[in-house]
C-alpha cells in the first residue's frame, strides 16, 4: 500500500498496512471474525497506529483515504484467504458517513462480492461519531447494502447523542457496546446497569451484540452473563499481522 505524506510526517518513513483484531465468542473463546484496522509499518519495522492523529486539514482527507484503503486490502486479503482455507468467518471493516454517500461503501462491497466473499461475510461498522447528514438517505443507502450481502454494525455505541435515533431509524444487524462500558461492567457504577439494558435493546431488535474492549476473564464472564455475545479485545488478542491472524480462523 502507498505512502501517505502527511502521516510519513508525523510517524516516519514507512507503508501502511492491514492488521487484523479477533472477535470471538464469549462462550468459548471460538475467533469467529476479524476487524481490519489501519497501521503504519515503519522503516526500522516498528508498528504505529495510523489512525490516532489530529483530524484537521488536509491530515483529514488523507485519513479518510487511509480508512478506505485499509478496507480495500484488508477485504482482497481475507477473500484470498477464505477461498484458500474455506473458512466460515466474517470480516468487518470501518466507514464513514461520506463513505457511505459518495459511493465509497457500495465499492466496498461489490469488491467483496467480485472477490468471492459469500452475503454476510463483510460487516461494514459506522462508528456513532460519524456524520451522516440526512437520515432517511442514509437509512436508503443502508438499506440497499444489506440487500447486496453486507451486514452492519453501529460501533461506538452508547457513547453517541443519536443512539436511540440510529437504532430506531437504521437498518443494522449488531451493536458494538464502547470499551468504556466494558471496562466498568464489574465495578460498583452505573456501567453494569447500562450494558443490561443494551442487551436487552438488542434483544427487543434482534441484534448481535459485541464488546469492544474486552481485557479479563472477569469481564468476559460478566458480559456474557448479561447476554452479550462475542468480544474483541486483549482477552484474546491484540491487532495482528495477516500472517499471524488469519491462522486463528477455523
Amino acid at each position: 500500500m502507498s505512502s501517505y505524506p502527511a502521516l510519513a510526517r508525523t510517524a516516519g518513513p514507512g507503508r501502511l498496512e492491514p492488521f487484523f483484531q479477533p472477535i470471538a465468542r464469549l462462550q468459548d473463546g471460538a475467533v469467529v471474525g476479524l476487524e481490519a484496522l489501519a497501521r503504519w509499518r515503519r522503516a526500522d519495522g516498528g508498528v504505529s497506529e495510523a489512525m490516532v492523529m489530529p483530524q484537521t486539514g488536509a491530515w483529514s482527507d488523507e485519513q479518510a483515504e487511509i480508512g478506505r484503503a485499509t478496507a480495500a486490502e484488508a477485504i482482497d486479503r481475507f477473500a484470498r484467504w477464505r477461498q484458500k482455507s474455506a473458512i466460515a468467518a466474517s470480516l468487518a471493516v470501518n466507514i464513514t458517513g461520506a463513505d457511505l454517500h459518495d459511493g465509497a461503501a457500495a465499492r466496498l462491497v461489490a469488491q467483496a462480492s467480485l472477490s468471492g466473499m459469500p452475503p454476510g461475510a463483510l460487516v461494514l461498522e459506522l462508528t456513532e461519531h460519524a456524520s451522516l447528514g440526512d437520515l432517511g438517505r442514509a437509512a436508503d443507502i443502508l438499506a440497499g447494502l444489506r440487500s447486496r450481502g453486507a451486514r452492519i454494525a453501529l460501533d461506538d455505541f452508547g457513547t453517541g447523542h443519536s443512539s436511540l435515533a440510529w437504532l430506531a431509524r437504521l437498518p443494522v444487524d449488531a451493536i458494538k457496546i464502547d470499551r468504556t462500558f466494558t471496562a466498568k461492567v464489574v465495578g460498583p457504577g452505573p456501567e453494569r446497569t447500562i450494558i443490561s439494558a443494551l442487551m436487552n435493546l438488542a434483544r427487543e431488535f434482534e441484534l448481535e451484540t459485541i464488546a469492544e474492549g474486552v481485557e479479563t476473564e472477569a469481564q468476559r464472564s460478566a458480559l456474557a452473563a448479561r447476554g452479550c455475545t462475542f468480544g474483541q479485545g486483549r482477552l484474546y488478542s491484540m491487532p495482528l499481522s495477516e500472517p499471524e491472524a488469519f491462522p486463528l480462523l477455523r
